[in-house]
Order: C-alpha cells, then structure tokens, then sequence
C-alpha cells in the first residue's frame, strides 16, 4: 500500500483559517435571523445553511492541505544477485559526439539507449556506471535500481559531454581516449568483496590510443573480471554540433583494429552496436544464476498538490454560485 506523507507539513497551519469565513458566516446568520424574526420571514432550510457553511470551510482546509504538499509514495521489492555485479564504463570522448547527420542520435546518444536495454534485460545483476576518457570515473556503484542509472545517463553524462571541447584539427582524435584507463577498474574497489562474477560493459568507439601489456596485467587479477566491448562506429559519421561538421574530425578505418587488441589483451569480446542482442547473451552466459535476496526499492512519488488546489475550486465555485442565487 502507498504511504502518504507531507514534504512541508508545517504550511498545513494555513487551514486554520477556515476559523475567520466560519466566524464570519456565524454572525452573518445571527443578524439574518434577527431580521427574519423582526419582517416574520421564514428561515432557509439547514440543508442550505449547512451547505454555505461546509463550503466556507473546504476552500481554506483544502488549500492548508494542498500547502502541506501531500505525496504518495510507494515500494516494490526485487529479487537482486548477491554473488554477481556489473558495470557499463561509456566512453565520452569528443568522438562519440559523432553521428550520420545534423540532429541523428550521437554515438553518445545511442550506446546510453544500449545501457538502458542491457539493464532492463539483466533485471536481477545490479549495475554500476562510469565514464572514461583519459581516466575512469565511476557515477554509480552497482544498483538493480533502474532509475538511478537513468537518472545519472540523462543528468551527470549530458553535463560531462557539454564540457568535452570540440576538436582542432592540429588534435589528433584518438590521442584523446585511453582503454589503458580502464587498468584502473580492475585495480581500484569498483566491485564490492562479496561479487564473485564481475563485468565490465565498455561501450565506446574504439578510437583510442593502442593498449599497452598493463591492461593485461591488471585483467589477470582475481576474481576475474569479464569484459565486453560495445562499439559505436561508421565510417561515413561526422561531429555536428553547430549543424555543419567540425572539420577537426573525421572517422579513421585505420583504428578498427585497436579495440580488437584490447579485448584479446582482457581476455574480452567486441559486439557491434546491431548485435546487442549477442552482447547480452554473452553477458548472460558469464553471469549465469546464483544467489539472490530481496531489496525494496522505493516507488515513484505522485505529487498530490495540484490535485487537491483544483479541488479547493469546487466549494468556492459553489459559494459564487449561491451568491448569484
């Protein structure tokens, strides 16, 4: 069941001014029944006072209670792997910013549409997320909470993407981006103790510069941790931000067999971004089934503010009304 709480309970005090439109009402119908004793008028039915009463009443009891701001929240449960944890790493170099045309989706734009497919379809693994470039930084620490990540891929990563310069063309792109930047996953506590299965998703590109024997390294600790390449490439993409492409960029064939070295180097495997579907299954074969417990995720918040305003113009639509009787 929802629970219902108030964010700002301490504006609810605006109800008590119901007491002045009562107190007003009151002496208004100690004066009327004197004249109406006075003229030998017949009083009108309680039913009608009663009605202009609770009227007075409802307009500043509902807008105390819309003041309050009410919400409604909720929860769920999901089953959540203890043994198993993963990570996507988004690589949001000025490259990825690349796309078939003036307003298409960008690398960017369609490896964050990837997470969000690959995390609905893993709903028990809890996912971290993480960008890299030169270094890796992480977001999110491993959650089942789908919309955390959502949450981070619209805000944390938009802004990270605007800070990203547009290239010169005295810039070589792939000197820019790094996979040796990912040795640090592996060597930092990205993964909490208990995760026996680990996975990294690298959603990238591949224009970066040639990894080198450290990343090996640094891949061959223990646990082990699975790697998977995601890459968003075509050879006829450009670099669109003002509606004409930057000329300090164009997309190199020449590169396409670096991020193949990388993966052999981790032991790993590269999908293009049309086989997604075999990036998952790969991902699902590596996880396997393993142990799980239940978390309660909290639920949305509906708020019930507006709600309970436009209600607050029902009595005094009815009070305008009478009046005009």
């Amino acid at each position: 069941m929802p629970d219902a709480s108030f964010l700002t309970p301490l504006a609810g005090l605006l109800a008590l001014a119901v007491l002045a439109p009562l107190a007003a009402f009151a002496g208004r119908e100690r004066r009327a029944s004197q004249i109406r004793l006075v003229l030998s008028l017949f009083p009108p039915s309680r039913l009608s006072r009663a009605s202009v009463a609770i009227s007075l009443a409802l307009v500043p009891a509902l807008l105390g209670l819309a003041a309050a701001q009410p919400v409604l929240e909720g929860s769920r449960t999901r089953q959540e792997r203890t043994d198993a944890e993963a990570f996507f790493v988004l690589d949001i170099s000025r490259s990825m910013f690349a796309s078939s045309g003036p307003g298409a989706a960008t690398r960017l734009e369609r490896a964050r549409q990837a997470v969000s497919v690959l995390q609905r379809e893993l709903p028990e693994i809890p996912f971290g997320l993480a960008s890299f470039n030169e270094t890796v930084l992480p977001y999110v620490l491993p959650t089942t909470d789908a919309r955390v990540i959502a949450a981070t891929l619209a805000d944390s990563l938009a802004l990270e993407g605007a800070a990203v310069p547009p290239l010169s063309e005295f810039v070589v792109p792939e000197l820019t981006t790094s996979l040796n930047a990912l040795a640090a996953i592996s060597r930092a506590n990205f993964f909490s103790p208990a995760a026996e299965k680990r996975l990294v998703v690298v959603l990238t590109d591949g224009e970066t510069t040639e990894a080198t024997m450290g990343l090996a390294r640094a891949f061959q600790r223990r646990p082990r941790i699975q790697v998977i390449f995601v890459r968003f490439w075509d050879a006829s993409e450009r670099i669109y931000s003002t509606g004409v492409a930057e000329p300090g960029y164009s997309p190199s064939p020449a590169l396409f067999a670096r991020l193949e070295h990388a993966s052999s180097l981790v032991g790993g495997r590269v999908f293009e971004e049309d086989e997604l579907g075999d990036a998952r299954n790969t991902a699902e074969s590596f996880l396997g089934s393993g142990r799980t417990r239940p978390r309660e995720l909290g639920g949305e918040r509906l708020a019930l503010m507006p709600y309970v305003t436009l209600t607050a113009f029902l009595p005094l639509a009815f009070l305008l009304w009478r009046r005009n009787l």
